[in-house]
């Protein structure tokens, strides 16, 4: 195997036209490739925000009959909502999701 020649950016063998890196530029490379390459790719995602949704309040009743509409995330919180909103107990209130 002939001698290799050095080049600007690394060793060069002139028989088989393979370019092999020095050590110190090899190592650089690993401890680049290692790290993320953009900032935001550290953080880990974030999970998406529930949204509010409109529920149409039921009082139930002989019949149920329409009270109100309230916007929450879930029918839990729409019930604890209405029963304040309206001065209603809860137990007698329905909550549907609006379409």
């Amino acid at each position: 195997m002939p001698a290799p020649v050095a080049v600007v950016d690394g060793l060069h063998c002139e028989d088989c036209g393979q370019r092999r890196v020095a050590g110190a530029r090899r190592a650089m490379l690993l401890v680049l490739t290692l790290r993320p390459i953009l900032p935001a790719m550290s953080r880990k995602p974030q999970p998406p925000q529930p949204t509010k949704t409109k529920w149409h309040v039921y009082k139930l009743a002989a019949k149920r009959e329409w009270v109100g509409e309230i916007e929450a995330v879930d029918e839990r919180e729409v019930i604890e909502i209405a029963a304040k909103e309206f001065k209603q107990p809860a137990k007698k209130l329905m909550a549907m999701q609006r379409r």
